[in-house]
């Protein structure tokens, strides 16, 4: 009887334990949240009070309730981490100094976009893979905008560093991220609009797994690395194996020449096979590429009128698309 007693006292201390950690990692738990896209079941979605690891502050995040799984799924840091599963992310890469004027927009393109962002895609998180070290600057943008997680390429917990990776690759690591449900990739100098969300939207209703973005003449290339899209969780497995081929590709390495590596890799790696499971919206390249998609909406004649443009230039696209590329019940859109 006592040694009963005994075990049933190591039993009642354990639960207890079990009790408190659950409490733990719960307490901050406020109110259901109801984000937008309907790609995973987002019933468990709730509204936590989190401390960022880097930043005197705080703030509220949507965050899924996760199965048992350890730090080492994510590709980003801690405060990613804190999201839990089922995330829908757009990711970034930044890499250089804010103060130097030419780089100066790319960070400008992180506060830009982590607002629209919200406007656009409520739900959705902005990461972005980065080399730099001033904390404060990170820190504030990052406490204002709920929506932006930092992620450090010489501190990362499944890979320890990239910093030997071409960095305009970094961005595309989610694609191995336990935690992500569908990822976009896109580039900090230009900012996302309607025009690139509809496209999106009828992509995330279809069945396709990826979506590839074709909005100008000079867009004639397979994959634009900042313009392209994978439903993650359809093939970790596949998507996994393509990562680990890219990173040990001889291109990807940081000391390449070429920024423009990611587009001759993504072509490399995915292009062949990824193209029959793709939704492509093209504009101008509709007879170049095979079983393509107008965009949904049409092409307003204003600055920054398409997907990709770098906002800085506020140049204007007003060249007619060709009447293959128009829509098939909007054949009299002439700027599709």
């Amino acid at each position: 009887m006592a040694k009963m007693l005994s075990q049933g006292l190591k039993v009642s201390i354990v639960l207890t334990c079990i009790y408190f950690i659950f409490l733990i990692f719960n307490k901050a738990k406020l109110k259901p949240n109801s984000p937008s896209s309907k790609l995973s079941n987002q019933s468990d979605v709730n509204v936590n009070e989190v401390h960022l690891k880097d930043c005197q502050c705080s703030r509220r995040i949507s965050a899924n309730d996760d199965p048992v799984v350890g730090f080492g799924v994510t590709t980003c840091g801690m405060d990613a981490f804190q999201r839990g599963s089922r995330q829908k992310v757009i990711s970034y890469s930044y890499f250089g100094d804010p103060q130097i004027p030419t780089q100066r927009q790319y960070f400008q393109g992180i506060a830009l976009n982590a607002r629209r962002i919200h406007q656009l895609y409520p739900g959705w998180v902005m990461r972005v893979y980065h080399n730099l070290t001033n904390k404060a600057q990170l820190c504030n943008l990052t406490c204002h905008n709920s929506n932006l997680d930092f992620c450090d390429i010489h501190f990362n917990p499944q890979f320890g560093s990239l910093q030997s990776i071409l960095p305009t690759i970094w961005r595309f690591v989610p694609l191995v991220d336990d935690q992500v449900s569908i990822a976009m990739f896109r580039d900090l100098d230009s900012v996302v609009s309607a025009r690139e969300e509809s496209a999106v939207q009828a992509w995330i209703h279809s069945k396709h797994v990826f979506h590839f973005m074709r909005d100008h003449p000079g867009h004639n290339m397979e994959i634009l690395a900042g313009m392209w899209g994978a439903k993650v969780e359809s093939m970790r497995n596949t998507l996994a194996k393509v990562v680990f081929q890219i990173l040990q590709d001889r291109a990807a390495r940081a000391q390449s020449l070429f920024h423009s590596n990611d587009q001759v890799i993504l072509v490399k790696y995915l292009w062949e096979w990824g193209k029959d499971l793709a939704l492509q919206h093209d504009s101008y390249h509709c007879q170049d590429f095979s079983k393509t998609s107008a965009f949904p909406t049409q092409r307003e004649m204003a600055p920054n009128n398409f997907v990709g443009v770098p906002f800085v230039d506020q140049s204007s696209l007003n060249v007619s698309c060709p009447p293959k590329c128009r829509p098939r019940d909007h054949r009299n859109w002439e700027y599709c």
